[in-house]
């Protein structure tokens, strides 16, 4: 308890009120987009709040281990620099409720990379028992949120970031990397990566791609999971008989079709956008079946050898 001295009234003698001395909450709720803008629920996009450290926020919003620059490089444009609401009860309806608006609302797009990367940075830390610091041996992370044209999204420690690009639909509208929850977990598992095994970004072999590739699919596929309402509204999506509780139908949790599902796809509107190239999601590793011969591809062969004009193991 603290004491706090009131202005007294003219002629008299002060008061003295007690007021308690509320402790700081540790962590506050965000509103981010659940996966993408093409999960709706009733029109909506879907939603998810995540819990994140709490700490005193700069217009950017720039914190004490992530800074968001909203420079976009193409167009040589700042977008400025965002205020967030103070918490989730401050945010703007649209937000919580998951208006389609908010898809061009860059305020919002601001707050979307920064809870999630926030999010992640906490789960490894509270997993690892401790702090991590970043490779480049600064303490925040740059984020530009629309950083290019391009359907692309990238880990920089030369630039000491992360980019996200944005790049025209099928109809002409724009989709934002940074509204997918699994590219912008992916990319931060990346950056952490890179901070716990600095030299697994060296080009040794393909086997050091594929982990850094592998293991960041994997955490952003769980931060999928650990959202109640995406996996709600992906599991129940097919139901057609009403209960309560709310069932699965049997036939929904086969192997095969959970295999289908877009639990188990990353970047699904990106996928799906991409000038018609794909109609899925940008990678569905759980369709590849186990085969030993799928080292023999190609695609994970090494450089061409010039004298035997045939490919050559790394």
């Amino acid at each position: 308890m603290r004491k706090v001295r009131s202005p007294a009234p003219t002629g008299l003698m002060s008061t003295e009120s007690i007021v308690p001395n509320v402790p700081r909450p540790l962590t506050r709720e965000m509103s981010v987009i659940a996966q993408d803008p093409s999960v709706r629920a009733n029109g909506k996009i879907l939603m998810a709040k995540v819990s994140v450290p709490a700490e005193d926020l700069t217009a950017g919003p720039v914190g004490d281990r992530v800074q968001v620059v909203d420079y976009d490089s193409s167009s040589r444009a700042f977008h400025g620099a965002h205020d967030l609401p103070g918490d989730a009860t401050n945010e703007p309806a649209a937000w919580q409720r998951g208006d389609p608006r908010i898809v061009k609302d860059y305020r919002f797009h601001a707050q979307n990379v920064y809870a999630l990367i926030m999010k992640t940075l906490a789960r490894f830390e509270f997993a690892l028992g401790r702090r991590i610091g970043w490779s480049f041996g600064r303490h925040q992370l740059k984020v530009a949120p629309h950083g290019m044209v391009d359907a692309n999204a990238f880990y920089t420690p030369q630039e000491e970031g992360l980019v996200f690009g944005y790049f025209p639909s099928q109809s002409g509208a724009p989709v934002y990397a940074c509204l997918s929850h699994d590219v912008v977990v992916h990319e931060t598992t990346h950056a952490l990566i890179d901070a716990l095994r600095a030299r697994y970004l060296d080009p040794s072999s393909p086997d050091r791609a594929a982990f850094h590739e592998g293991l960041a699919d994997l955490i952003a596929l769980l931060s999928v999971f650990a959202q109640d309402e995406l996996l709600e509204k992906l599991l129940l999506q097919r139901r057609t008989v009403k209960a309560s509780p709310a069932l699965v139908d049997r036939k929904d949790l086969t192997p095969q079709a959970l295999r289908d599902s877009a639990l188990f796809g990353l970047a699904g509107q990106m996928g799906q956008e991409m000038q018609g190239a794909r109609g899925d999601a940008l990678r569905h590793s759980a369709q590849l079946m186990p085969d030993p011969h799928l080292l023999e591809q190609e695609e994970y062969l090494g450089p061409i050898d010039a004298e035997k004009s045939s490919w050559r193991r790394s």
